[in-house]
């Protein structure tokens, strides 16, 4: 079976289809912002037509005005700049990475924003659940500390000279060191302890 070329329009759809799978979206702002272009927008977010001549706000609510100054910068500065806000419309919160290049004319002259706006959820995410655990790590790490700084006072006060103290607080800095191991070979369920 012989296929027939892909058109321009089918080149499109494909390319669109691939963006949206990967939560990419695309617009285009004149320089005074009003949006000409919007692309592969997720289902709830209002279309072109409504958005047509519209700004920032009909899309981004109380983060409107920070979006319109970057892309205030982006169109006074000639650069590239990013952004990360946090949508939240109808009770509906996502983080989303704003990408906004000038549109250069042959003239050098800035005449508009293209926006690239990417959905980083699962980014943001993964961060928060990165701070979590570090500051477990930090708290787990002083509580650490503060159980060998204890161990150094009672093997101290037990101990005649250095060498039987050195000798004593390894043997129970080690034993420390093994209840560690077990603890963490239960996946921190606990371990069983024999008489």
């Amino acid at each position: 079976m012989t296929s027939k070329p892909l058109t321009d329009s089918d080149r499109m759809r494909i390319k669109l289809a691939g963006l949206r799978s990967a939560g990419v979206f695309t617009m285009y702002q004149d320089a005074e912002l009003a949006i000409r272009f919007v692309a592969n927008f997720p289902a709830g977010w209002p279309s072109e037509v409504d958005l047509d001549g519209k700004n920032d706000s009909a899309l981004f609510g109380d983060q409107a005005a920070k979006v319109a100054a970057a892309k205030r910068r982006v169109l006074e500065g000639g650069e590239p700049s990013k952004l990360e806000i946090l949508r939240d419309v109808d009770q509906d919160p996502h983080w989303f990475l704003l990408k906004m290049v000038p549109d250069i004319d042959a003239d050098g002259v800035v005449i508009g924003v293209f926006t690239t706006i990417l959905d980083i959820d699962d980014v943001k995410y993964r961060e928060a659940v990165l701070k979590t655990l570090l500051r477990e790590l930090n708290h787990r790490s002083k509580n650490l500390l503060a159980i060998v700084q204890s161990i150094a006072t009672q093997t101290a006060r037990s101990s005649d000279d250095l060498p039987g103290f050195l000798y004593s607080f390894r043997n129970r800095i080690q034993s420390m060191a093994q209840s560690q191991d077990l603890v963490t070979a239960s996946d921190w369920r606990g371990a069983e302890l024999l008489r």
